[in-house]
């Protein structure tokens, strides 16, 4: 939805012409070559992705709490099966690790930066197949025999990426203190 709806199209669209290219809802090229999973929601599901970012997403009152309420508001959106939500709200687990791993793994050698690329576009399907297989199975007692036959793995990994990105992350933060500390100490001695 990019142009505003005025009476004069209103009155016009019976004579205007329509094809699949009308409503372009899924970018599957989108989805399939951006290397994150933020970015691939924005390819997916485009029309409720839009609706979802202007009336609740920029519209909730707390910065902290604006994707969990949004994911909350488009799982009841498809509905009440338990599916919906544990995929939906997915996201909010998956997407402080990614963010993380985002912030951490940056490199200016293209060799070493290709790699983490492949690493977090490998991720982006591995999150998406397994938020996506609740979505179809629907029902708690499934959804959890599922999640159990892989030993809840990816939510297991998710936390454990997570715990080792902190703990980079801490020290990477202590060591960039200590140089500026030396860098002022060798300040003040000049």
């Amino acid at each position: 939805p990019s142009k505003q709806v005025t009476r004069e199209l209103l009155d016009k669209a019976d004579t205007l012409e329509y094809d699949f290219e009308t409503i372009e809802n899924v970018n599957v090229e989108g989805v399939e070559k951006c290397l994150t999973f933020r970015e691939a929601m924005k390819h997916w599901n485009r029309c409720i992705q839009y609706w979802m970012a202007m009336y609740v997403y920029k519209k909730f009152p707390s910065k902290k709490y604006r994707v969990v309420a949004t994911m909350a508001v488009s799982a009841f959106w498809h509905g009440v099966s338990p599916g919906y939500y544990f995929c939906i709200l997915g996201p909010i687990v998956y997407l402080p690790v990614e963010d993380l791993y985002l912030k951490l793994f940056k490199s200016d050698n293209p060799q070493v930066q290709q790699i983490f690329n492949v690493i977090t576009w490998t991720l982006k399907f591995f999150a998406f197949s397994y938020m996506g297989t609740a979505f179809l199975l629907k029902d708690v007692k499934t959804i959890w025999h599922y999640y159990g036959s892989v030993y809840h793995f990816p939510y297991i990994f998710w936390a454990a990426l997570y715990v080792v990105c902190l703990i980079i992350w801490n020290q990477k933060k202590r060591a960039m203190k200590k140089a500026e500390k030396v860098e002022d100490e060798v300040k003040k001695e000049n």
